[in-house]
């Protein structure tokens, strides 16, 4: 699950900027900077759902493949106890 607070942060720090919102990027209006921030956000977010949604398939594959694993050992030792 993605935690926003966390991505935020990271988000802030990567391009230097406050907690709050209020800050300026370059020669623009605060209108025009307020988008291009949210611009930026919503372009980190949808990066970080996608980068999480790839983390959770590759945990599920691992668990599956874990699973397969021990079912592989406990039939292994089932036949050497035969």
């Amino acid at each position: 699950m993605l935690d926003l607070n966390k991505e935020r942060e990271a988000f802030n720090e990567n391009f230097g900027l406050p907690e709050s919102d209020d800050c300026f990027l370059g020669e623009t209006s605060p209108e025009q900077n307020k988008l291009m921030l949210k611009c930026h956000w919503l372009g980190w977010q949808r990066c970080a759902e996608t980068k999480q949604a790839e983390i959770d398939q590759l945990k599920s594959k691992l668990a599956d493949a874990e699973k397969a694993v021990a079912h592989y050992k406990a039939m292994n030792e089932a036949s050497e106890v035969e």
